[in-house]
């Protein structure tokens, strides 16, 4: 590669070129991020419903919903991005 762009200095031309190898391992960013943002969400979900319905039970109920219908939500854009 450097031969052909420095032809007129062939001792540039002759040094090897290793390249950079890029690499996407989101895969970990994915599973370390995952279960410090569901817990966050249930709690703070938790404490908004708190304060709507006024009773611990119901704001615990509605939270653990909010959490399936997320963990459902994000399956399904697991799946269509897996079809792309």
């Amino acid at each position: 590669m450097l031969r052909t762009l420095y032809r007129y200095n062939p001792r540039i031309g002759d040094i090897t070129f290793h390249g950079y190898t890029v690499t996407e391992e989101w895969e970990d960013i994915r599973k370390s991020a995952a279960i410090p943002l569901a817990a966050t969400l249930a709690v703070s979900s938790t404490f908004l419903f708190r304060g709507i319905f006024k009773d611990w039970q119901t704001a615990i109920e509605a939270s653990a919903l909010v959490v399936a219908v997320m963990a459902l939500i994000v399956q399904w854009m697991m799946y269509a991005a897996s079809k792309v």
